[in-house]
């Protein structure tokens, strides 16, 4: 691990009434470190030596900001100074300049729960307006165009159903009717071929009558021949 180490100053200036401890000054100086290779934010990290800064006592003192690394040693990275003022005297404005971590959340802490009394209260005022206002009549006209729409597919989904019924009632008379027609037709087959055969049977028979009729004028001829 290769901690890269930035922060935007490296002064610090508070006064004797002031307390300070490693937290606020990595927030006051926005330490921020990252591991160069994989680019791992390593901020949590970070801690701060102040063994020899003496709170409350005017002076300039060092501190370390270092880091845990992976076998639990601190490595140090950078040194800070801390100057200490006297109370009063004005120097100390670069740290009131921006509020510390504690400062931060505890005005917040201070901040949420008045938002939150004033909060119900600013929504019933709102729902009290609200209702006083005249309602609107609202406009069903998607919903309107909706059941229109549901109306005609219906109307046509029945007609449909109808035009095809009638359809198909048409087309099984018609193959009723050429099915009658079709025994018709094999029906005055067969009277055709009986007709035909009765007439071979009426030729056959007048072939033969009309041979019968020449034997007998030949036979009657024969006798009046021998009678002369």
């Amino acid at each position: 691990m290769k901690p890269e180490l930035t922060i935007t100053k490296d002064l610090i200036t508070i006064d004797t009434k002031s307390a300070l401890n490693g937290e606020d000054i990595l927030h006051l100086t926005n330490a921020h470190a990252i591991d160069d290779r994989t680019g791992q934010d390593l901020t949590s990290k970070l801690l701060v030596n102040m063994a020899d800064v003496k709170i409350g006592q005017v002076g300039i003192y060092d501190a370390n900001i270092s880091i845990l690394d992976e076998n639990g040693n601190l490595q140090p990275l950078r040194q800070i100074a801390i100057k200490i003022v006297a109370a009063g005297n004005g120097n100390e404005q670069d740290y009131f300049s921006q509020p510390t971590r504690r400062q931060t959340q505890s005005t917040q802490q201070q901040a949420t729960p008045k938002y939150a009394q004033q909060q119900p209260a600013q929504n019933l005022q709102q729902e009290q307006m609200d209702a006083k206002k005249p309602r609107k009549k609202k406009k069903h006209w998607g919903k309107k165009i909706f059941y229109v729409i549901l109306g005609l597919l219906a109307i046509y989904l029945v007609w449909t159903g109808i035009s095809y019924h009638q359809t198909r009632q048409q087309v099984d008379d018609q193959g009723r009717q050429i099915g009658e027609l079709q025994r018709k037709n094999d029906s005055l087959g067969d009277q055709l071929d009986t007709a035909n055969t009765q007439i071979k049977e009426l030729r056959q028979n007048y072939k033969t009558t009309k041979d019968l009729n020449y034997s007998y004028f030949s036979l009657k001829d024969y006798f009046l021949l021998l009678s002369c």
